[in-house]
């Protein structure tokens, strides 16, 4: 009796195996993410830009997103948006910036691929709009007022001393 279903219980774990090997076979391989770039190259703040990536896969849906940035302070608002396929293996799509101050920011491809998420990594662009610090290296008030303040300083303690 032990024979008979230890044999029985082989077969079924080899048939459930060859199944499994099958279903993984024909899920096909994840989305490749290749080529993503924009146009114009420096662009300025308010202005349209467009994006284009190059994604291979099982007819993914194919998303950009933008953020836009201040320095180190990012806005809430991030653009989330389909692109376009606009041949075999290209995809397109025009976003327009919201901002007037912003001067960074961040894109990413994301695909959505059987069911499955993939992001590319986050990458950086520099908006050529109006310069953070007013274009020039030279101190304001902020380094008179340390330079008074230093003063005034060492002419208290030579009236103690």
């Amino acid at each position: 009796m032990k024979y008979i279903i230890r044999r029985n219980l082989v077969s079924v774990m080899a048939i459930l195996g060859m199944v499994t090997i099958s279903a993984l076979m024909a899920a096909g391989d994840d989305p490749v993410i290749q080529d993503i770039d924009y146009t114009p190259k420096n662009p300025n703040a308010l202005s349209t830009i467009i994006f284009t990536a190059t994604v291979i896969g099982d007819n993914p849906t194919v998303y950009v997103f933008v953020e836009e940035c201040r320095d180190d302070l990012c806005y809430a608002d991030v653009q989330n948006v389909t692109m376009e396929k606009t041949g075999a293996t290209q995809y397109e799509k025009q976003v327009t910036l919201k901002h007037a101050d912003a001067n960074i920011m961040h894109y990413q491809i994301i695909v959505k691929d059987q069911g499955m998420w993939f992001k590319s990594s986050l990458e950086e662009g520099i908006l050529g709009g109006e310069e953070t610090n007013g274009g020039s290296d030279t101190p304001g008030f902020e380094g008179t007022l340390l330079i008074v303040a230093v003063v005034a300083l060492l002419i208290l303690i030579k009236k103690r001393s």
